[in-house]
Parts: C-alpha cells; sequence; structure tokens
C-alpha cells in the first residue's frame, strides 16, 4: 500500500479490498469514516462485499449508521444495489444489546421545514413526525408544493397518514403566483407519477362533511388568473373569477380565455366561459385569430367538433 488513510478505506471497502481494509483500520483509520459520505460499511453492503464488512464490525463500525444527507442506511445501500446476499448477512448482525434506542430527533442534524419536504420525498416517516411534533408547518411554506404533495408524488402513504395527523391539508391547491404555480393539488401529483396505491388512498381522505368554497382556496381573483386557469384547465378557477365579475372575454391585449381554452383543449372550461357570456367567435386582431384558429394550431380536435355544436350568434351575414 502506497497511503493508509481514509480515502483508502472507502476505496478497499468499494472493491472488496478486505487486506487493505483492516491495515487501516489497525492504523487507526476511523471504522465509520469521515461523516462527508457514505460510512465504510454503507459502501461494502452497497458492492456486497461481507467479508469487507465482517473486518469493520471487528474494528467496531456502526452497521445501523444513518447518513443524513439522504437519509439512508447499509440496508438501504443494499437494497439499491441488489445485493441479497448482504441483506441476509445484515439479518445475522446482533442486536446492539443498548438499553433503549435515542429518540429519533437525536439521530437529526436538523429540523426545519427543508427536512419536512425532504422526508416526504423520501419516504422518511421519523423525520416527518419529528419535523411535526417540533411545531413545523405541515402545509410548508407556500413556495413549492406541499409536504402532502409530495408525498403524494412518490407515493409514500405512511407518510401523508402522519402529515393528515397533525393537520395538512390534504385538497391545497399549489397557486399563488400565476407566472410560477401551477394549480395543481395531492391528486394531480400523485396522477403525474403514477402512484395509484396513492389515489386509493386519497379516495379514503373524502369524506369531510362540507367542502370549503373553491374560492377560499385562491389566494387571487383576476384576469390573470382567469387566464391561467383556461390555460391549465382549471374549471373551479374560471368560475369563481367569472362569478366575481371578471371579464369572460379577456382584457384584448392577448388572446381570450376562450381561445386559450381552445388551444389547450379545455372543453370544460369553455363551457362554463359560454355561460358567462364569453364570444366564440371573437378575433384578435393582432394576429387575426379566433378559437378555430386556436384549436387547429395545437391540434385540438375534440375542441373543434365541440365548436360546432354552439349555436351561430344570429349576426349578419359576412360580406
Amino acid at each position: 500500500m502506497t497511503a493508509i488513510n481514509a480515502d483508502v478505506l472507502i476505496h478497499g471497502c468499494k472493491y472488496g479490498k478486505a487486506d487493505d481494509v483492516r491495515v487501516c483500520l489497525e492504523e487507526g483509520i476511523e471504522a465509520d469514516g469521515q461523516g462527508n459520505e457514505w460510512t465504510p460499511f454503507m459502501w461494502a453492503a452497497y458492492y456486497g462485499h461481507i467479508d469487507v464488512a465482517k473486518v469493520l464490525v471487528e474494528f467496531g463500525a456502526d452497521t445501523d449508521h444513518v447518513f443524513h444527507h439522504d437519509g439512508k442506511d447499509a440496508t438501504d445501500a443494499a437494497k439499491e444495489n441488489n445485493q441479497n446476499e448482504f441483506l441476509e448477512y445484515l439479518k445475522t448482525l446482533p442486536l446492539k444489546g443498548k438499553p433503549a434506542p435515542p429518540p429519533h430527533k437525536s439521530t437529526m442534524t436538523a429540523i426545519n421545514a427543508d427536512v419536512l419536504i425532504h422526508g416526504c420525498k423520501y419516504g422518511k416517516v421519523d423525520d416527518v413526525r419529528v419535523c411535526l411534533e417540533e411545531g413545523i408547518e405541515a402545509d410548508g411554506q407556500g413556495n413549492e408544493w406541499t409536504p402532502f404533495m409530495w408525498a403524494a408524488y412518490y407515493g409514500h402513504i405512511d407518510v401523508a397518514k402522519v402529515l393528515v395527523e397533525f393537520g395538512a391539508d390534504p385538497d391545497l391547491v399549489y397557486y399563488q403566483d400565476v407566472c410560477y404555480h401551477d394549480g395543481k393539488d395531492a391528486t394531480d401529483a400523485a396522477k403525474e407519477n403514477n402512484q395509484i396505491a396513492f389515489l386509493e388512498y386519497l379516495m379514503t381522505l373524502k369524506g369531510n362533511p362540507v367542502p370549503p368554497p373553491h374560492k377560499s382556496t385562491m389566494t387571487a381573483i383576476n384576469a390573470d388568473v382567469l387566464i391561467h386557469g383556461c390555460k391549465y384547465g382549471k374549471v373551479d378557477d374560471v368560475r369563481v373569477c367569472l362569478e366575481e365579475g371578471i371579464e369572460a372575454d379577456g382584457q384584448g391585449n392577448e388572446w381570450t380565455p376562450f381561445m386559450w381554452a381552445a388551444y389547450y383543449g379545455h372543453i370544460d372550461v369553455a363551457k362554463v366561459l359560454v355561460e358567462f357570456g364569453a364570444d366564440p367567435d371573437h378575433v384578435f386582431h393582432h394576429d387575426g385569430k379566433d378559437a378555430t384558429d386556436a384549436a387547429k394550431e395545437n391540434n385540438q380536435t375534440a375542441f373543434l367538433e365541440y365548436l360546432k355544436t354552439l349555436p351561430l350568434k344570429g349576426k349578419p351575414a359576412l360580406m
């Protein structure tokens, strides 16, 4: 060996160099590493080197160590690389014999809103519970998807149940600023990542006696919100805007709400606009287009068929 240091120890654990590992440990290199990456034991687990792992255990390595940058331990590392034999080996290791495991809180290096979000993404239910017990807001800070939405996207039902226990709103819509927010809720998040089991779980939460009025979930009601709703198919937002008196044909400085609904193929939105007096035949004079042009431009065949069902306005024949 040309060197004996922590890097050599890690290298030996990755490549199964049991003799190098033993020499490093005999020379006093820390068996659990420096804390800036996975422990030597975790690397041995990831690559399935049981002989290396046994040497590490002989020198006092902590087989249950959790690397807090990603919340993983040796079991996670072995599973990640399909090291089934190593997983069987892990089952043979004796319990530590400590009188009681330390509270999970003591293993966490930070407790804040970011840790809560991280736990919801990676299914770290214990981290999530500690954050909530320490008073971190269950619905997040409002600057990104809620913790519940991230749990939905990644399908962590156990995490979601803890969030609900602490008052998280499963129906909250991420929608504060038209430019940057997407109008999605937990159902959208779960659908986006094909989390069928989570969608089934969401159905069990629908037993609220009376849902809050949709208007109460919106932080703004204006012409921009109406346009956003028409683009993204948010029919409830569109209805609220129109009920609050927002002009159904827009402000005249861009395509009308109906044209945007046509471009994106949102027939349900279009029907609400028509209900509130929108003009389906409006021509935007900056480009001379109408809703038919908008629908054709984006190949919205179903919307074009819908347009044919609309009654004529009774205007005199075009000259």
